[in-house]
């Protein structure tokens, strides 16, 4: 696999139901107006050069990723990879109720999801790949849709350096959440490759990334004055195209929603196995039991935190034990 299928898998494993319903770009980027372009161009930065030192840091595992090793140094990446698995889980369910008229739509659809993402973790990179050449199309398509319609209302958004200072934060809390949630993939991928070929793929996903972002946010800027309390902005937008925008909008959201479920459920399913014989099973009930508490819970209430949280992990030293006085 080369390095710009990485790219596309580390793409598809980032790119979930927060980005692809608009709610993350309005929490992290459009609400800050103007301010939004240059933090899509640091959280590109970031995104590259925690990729690449992830895939080369974890070539052996993820247990060798992080300082704590199988200890407290696993427990943070663990809990955002069960609340990621379990927003993505719930986030299949709704869309299923909206999609498609039969009884029990949002159950079946949970179980169906979450059964097909157990199934797929155990393959290769190749699956992921796939899935994700699906999802970025219509991710691009659904972009430029919102930005054929009229414009909005852009917010006025009066900031001070206080304000700066907590969206540079925010963002960087964003880049590590993402990066830390592909960490499977990441080093999955690592492991085959040299370290000029990490630095080639982690390059190509952070421009990636940086692409669609700007994309994301030129389409959804002119809107956060009247959608920044939306919890599904792009779907609010492709209304204005009837029930083809409505099923193209919830398509392109479920591609992203199992991508990075799959992601989710492969990482969390790697970090079990440092404590269990049977660590997918686990990883399956962790996501479901997680996904009781709801879609909207979880983004915002969880993902901040633990986003700043794994930057600062994935950016300290592993440290390196002390050698026995002979």
């Amino acid at each position: 696999m080369g390095e710009r299928d990485v790219a596309i898998c580390i793409l598809g494993a980032m790119m979930g139901a927060g980005f692809a319903s608009g709610r993350e770009i309005m929490q992290f980027f459009s609400r800050w107006g103007d301010l939004s372009w240059g933090l899509i161009l640091l959280v590109a930065v970031a995104m590259a050069g925690l990729c690449c030192r992830v895939m080369k840091r974890g070539r052996r595992g993820m247990t060798g990723l992080l300082p704590g090793g199988r200890g407290w140094g696993a427990a943070i990446p663990a809990l955002l990879m069960t609340a990621t698995a379990g927003s993505m889980t719930a986030a299949s369910g709704e869309l299923a109720a909206l999609m498609v008229p039969i009884h029990h739509a949002r159950t079946l659809g949970m179980a169906g999801s979450l059964a097909v993402s157990l199934w797929m973790a155990r393959r290769s990179l190749n699956v992921m790949a796939w899935l994700s050449r699906l999802m970025l199309p219509g991710m691009i398509g659904v972009f430029i849709l919102c930005m054929a319609l009229p414009g909005g209302e852009e917010a006025a958004v009066p900031l001070s350096f206080l304000d700066c200072a907590g969206a540079v934060i925010s963002v960087l809390g964003y880049a590590g959440m993402n990066v830390m949630l592909a960490a499977g993939v990441l080093c999955q991928a690592g492991g085959q490759r040299q370290s000029r070929g990490c630095c080639r793929a982690a390059a190509w996903a952070g421009a990636g990334m940086g692409g669609m972002l700007l994309l994301a946010n030129g389409a959804l800027l002119p809107y956060s004055g009247t959608l920044s309390a939306s919890p599904l902005p792009v779907v609010e937008l492709l209304r204005a195209y009837g029930k083809t925008g409505y099923y193209l909008a919830g398509c392109a959201m479920y591609l992203a929603v199992i991508t990075t479920l799959i992601a989710a459920v492969q990482g969390l399913s790697e970090i079990c196995a440092a404590w269990t014989k049977r660590p997918l099973p686990w990883a399956g009930m962790a996501a479901a039991v997680t996904a009781l508490m709801g879609f909207e819970e979880i983004v915002a209430g969880v993902y901040p935190a633990l986003g700043c949280l794994c930057f600062i992990l994935l950016t300290c030293p592993k440290g390196t034990r002390k050698k026995a006085r002979p």
